[in-house]
């Protein structure tokens, strides 16, 4: 079976963390990068699972923080600083 973004893959067995801070017992479907669906995840077969039991799940954020680079810094607020860390 040929995967695309989407078709949803399950994590199973794991334990969701609410907005309201709560340790739930929920499956998560993701397809492409995005959590599309929690709840029960339907039976295996042409669903791709992934048993994640024992395992907290929650949404990975990555950040990319930068205040300069190549000997510029955003402070310095030239046209050329910034065209040179954004390069």
């Amino acid at each position: 079976m040929t995967r695309t973004p989407t078709t949803p893959s399950w994590l199973v067995g794991g334990q969701v963390l609410s907005p309201a801070g709560e340790w739930l017992d929920l499956d998560v479907a993701v397809a492409g990068e995005r959590i599309v669906a929690l709840g029960e995840a339907p039976p295996a077969g042409d669903t791709p699972r992934l048993d994640v039991a024992g395992a907290r799940v929650v949404p990975g954020l990555i950040e990319t923080h930068v205040h300069g680079m190549l000997a510029h810094d955003v402070a310095d607020a030239t046209p050329e600083a910034l065209a040179a860390i954004g390069a």
